[in-house]
């Protein structure tokens, strides 16, 4: 077996590729997710430059539409995770309020967009509880946990960019499938 990110000669039990340090899923969990009836759900991919580059241009605003365009999707992944209607709109009556705030009051401003923040920061950490239950449906619960968004610090600060390359990493493992 050979590593999906860099190509390099995997022994059977290595979880971690010692080369580039990437999750590796095990043949037998891939041949699970192969083996099992269910289609794969369909999500967006987007690259990483992409989504970058898009925040900046629009100030802020891509992650709003980021997650407005997948909700949906992210929803339909499994029966039990959604995303919370209450926090979803919450965040976008926030960040709607913030923008109008920046012209009228700045200290009213820092309030909300400190708020919004905070709003966002449980959404982004429920998309990541949402994608996890979906990978332990194809494989098992402790890969999957190691395999889709295992660092807590960088969806912490990067939102957004850190879940979108969540999802093209389940793509390119074939526990999603690029919508086209």
């Amino acid at each position: 077996m050979n590593c999906k990110h860099c190509g390099a000669p995997l022994k059977p039990d290595e979880n971690v590729c010692p080369y580039c340090g990437a999750s590796v899923v095990s043949e037998s969990a891939a041949n699970n997710v192969k083996k099992n009836s269910e289609p794969l759900a369909k999500m967006k991919y987007v690259s990483g430059a992409l989504v970058i580059l898009l925040s900046g241009i629009t100030f802020g605003i891509y992650p709003i539409y980021w997650l407005c365009s997948r909700k949906n999707a992210l929803n339909n992944l499994t029966p039990d995770e959604k995303i919370s209607d209450g926090l979803f709109w919450a965040c976008i009556i926030l960040y709607a309020a913030t923008i109008v705030l920046i012209v009228i009051d700045s200290n009213i401003y820092g309030i909300t967009n400190f708020i919004s923040w905070i709003v966002w920061l449980f959404l982004v950490f429920n998309i990541r509880k949402i994608l996890r239950a979906y990978a332990s449906r194809h494989i098992d619960k402790a890969t999957a946990m190691m395999l889709v968004a295992p660092s807590g610090v960088l969806l912490f600060f990067f939102g957004t960019i850190y879940l979108q390359f969540q999802i093209n990493k389940m793509i390119k493992a074939e526990l999603l499938a690029p919508e086209v």
